[in-house]
Order: C-alpha cells, then sequence, then structure tokens
C-alpha cells in the first residue's frame, strides 16, 4: 500500500482513519506511533509537551503542565536550549518519563 503525504483527522476513540486524499485506510494508533517517533527530537517548551501529551494520551494538560514545572524545579530535567527565552527539552524522553511517572502514581 502506497502511503500519500497528506494529513490526517480522526475523532477521538476512532480506529481507523482515511485518507480523503487517497482513499488509504490507516489505522489511528499506527499513525499515532508514526507521529510521535516523528516528534521524538523535537525541541519544545514544558507548555506544548504538555499539550501533545493531552492529545496523545488521555492525561490532562494541566496535570502533566504542572508535573513538568515540578521537575524543572528540582532539575530532574535539564534543557537542552531556550526557544523564544523559554526552556526547551527533547519531546520524546520528556514525554516517556511523563507516562512512566504517571503510571507508576496510578
Amino acid at each position: 500500500m502506497s502511503r500519500c503525504d497528506q494529513p490526517l483527522y480522526a475523532h477521538r476513540g476512532a480506529e481507523a482513519v482515511m485518507c480523503e486524499a487517497c482513499g488509504a485506510t490507516y489505522t489511528v494508533a499506527e499513525r499515532k506511533q508514526a507521529m510521535l517517533a516523528e516528534l521524538a527530537d523535537t525541541l519544545m517548551t514544558t507548555s506544548e509537551i504538555a499539550r501533545l501529551a493531552a492529545t496523545f494520551t488521555e492525561l490532562p494538560f494541566e496535570r502533566v503542565r504542572n508535573l513538568l514545572g515540578v521537575w524543572q524545579h528540582r532539575g530532574r530535567i535539564v534543557p537542552v536550549t531556550h526557544l523564544r527565552g523559554k526552556p526547551a527539552y527533547a519531546f520524546g524522553p520528556t514525554l516517556a518519563a511523563v507516562l512512566e511517572s504517571t503510571q507508576q502514581a496510578a
């Protein structure tokens, strides 16, 4: 099956999504994993990471943002650089740490 580069939009809870451009059907889980892999090394602020975490997981934005704020204060996460004057972190490793932490707390 060939893959096109058109953006796909699926409703929360959907298992599959069809590309309106080429007609191909993709599983949401497969596309989600591909997007997460593409974003893994992207540098983001904690607010941006929290927003995407809320999009890709069931975690609330405020919970993730607060957790990352505590980690910043305690030095548990160290910025790679600064973006627009704010500390920036690699999305993938930071999200993985959030998921691990929230699973342990559950």
